[in-house]
């Protein structure tokens, strides 16, 4: 049996700032590398440069679902309409099933 160390990565900073592009790109690097990348994302959706809602990538499979979707009123105050299907895959992902080591 070979022992393992996971680790958790949460990534953060200002709107636009290019977290989903980095994050994406290290986890080609580090599967690239041999690493079992777990995890999730959030990619935006956009339309004509109009964000839309995001979806939620599990980074084990590259399943991806719906996580949010723009409402129509623009409510300043809840924009986003979030979507079971996604906060389901999500919990999935992250649940201590998915998480613990091998």
């Amino acid at each position: 049996m070979v022992a393992t160390q996971n680790r958790l990565i949460l990534w953060t900073g200002p709107k636009h700032c290019g977290k989903t592009t980095s994050a994406t790109k290290l986890t080609q690097i580090t599967r690239a590398e041999g690493f079992n990348v777990a995890g999730l994302l959030a990619p935006p959706l956009y339309r004509n440069s109009k964000l839309l809602g995001f979806d939620v990538l599990d980074l084990h499979n590259q399943t991806r679902a719906p996580l949010a979707r723009r409402k129509i009123s623009q409510s300043k105050a809840r924009p986003f309409t979030f979507i079971t299907e996604g906060l389901k895959l999500g919990n999935a992902v992250l649940s201590a099933e998915a998480t613990k080591s091998e």
